[in-house]
């Protein structure tokens, strides 16, 4: 029975929370390592920008909030992140652990988050970051009201990496990032309809696009890895995003990433 269906989480105390989750990634390490699967980084929770597990700001003034954030939210997701982090390392005692939000164009809300982390000695070893151009997102409260640019949220992002990785002498990892193929997107998505200047919403554009990700990502040492979300998910709620047309056949994408793959010949690879 998945996990999310055995407890309310809003209704347990902070510390029932905490012992829920270390004894959960203790025994999905013991699961992982069991069956062969080495991992040797582990993320706990997605996108926890706002917390996670029942520890959740849904005002939606107070979540932007960084001093509230602080002390509140955040200062209680530590001890449930401290937690999942003990369950795993009990079982993988040298596994690394990085944190993932979604804030890419706002580098102040991303390293008080970050630095609060650290203030309650949360182990990181690698920031991430989601990345969605195409939602157009630099100002939130703005985004809420529908205004997006999508040059403008890339620029931001480029921004708040490379300010991210001077502060906190840290590697980051995309964890998650599309651009969109096509401008007609059905779905919770159809905002993310904001394309960046020099590559349009289609398919070449969306091949173009790409190229130009993971030359800036290949060019920046700071960037361990990058994620493309859901490549292969095409359905349509995805499709506009995904590497693949709603009936299965590549777009033009797909061939991008043997062009930065470390086992080309043409890059110099043995």
């Amino acid at each position: 029975e998945p996990w999310d269906t055995l407890y309310n989480f809003s209704n347990l105390s902070l510390e029932s929370k905490a012992d829920i989750i270390r004894n959960y990634t203790k025994n999905t390490t013991h699961a992982l390592l069991n069956n062969s699967i080495d991992a040797d980084l582990y993320e706990i929770g997605n996108e926890i920008d706002y917390g996670f597990c029942g520890i959740f700001e849904q005002n939606l003034t107070k979540r932007e909030n960084i001093s509230w954030m602080r002390n509140t939210t955040w200062m209680q997701a530590a001890s449930l992140l401290k937690a999942g982090m003990e369950g795993v390392r009990s079982v993988d005692p040298t596994a690394a652990f990085i944190l993932h939000i979604a804030h890419w164009w706002d580098y102040n809300f991303s390293a008080a988050f970050f630095r609060t982390m650290l203030e309650h000695e949360v182990p990181l070893d690698y920031l991430g970051l989601s990345f969605y151009p195409s939602s157009g997102i630099f100002n939130i409260t703005l985004a809420y009201q529908g205004v997006g640019n999508g040059t403008l949220s890339q620029a931001l992002f480029r921004q708040t990496t490379e300010r991210l990785a001077d502060t906190f002498d840290r590697p980051l990892i995309i964890s998650e990032y599309a651009y969109p193929s096509t401008s007609l997107i059905l779905g919770p998505f159809s905002s993310f309809n904001h394309a960046v200047d020099g590559f349009p919403l289609t398919k070449q554009g969306q091949k173009a696009w790409l190229r130009d990700f993971l030359s800036w990502a290949d060019d920046h040492s700071f960037i361990a890895g990058t994620f493309y979300f859901s490549p292969e998910f095409h359905r349509l709620i995805w499709v506009s995003f995904c590497l693949f047309t709603f009936f299965g056949n590549a777009k033009p994408a797909v061939d991008i990433f043997e062009e930065f793959s470390s086992v080309n010949p043409a890059n110099g690879a043995d």
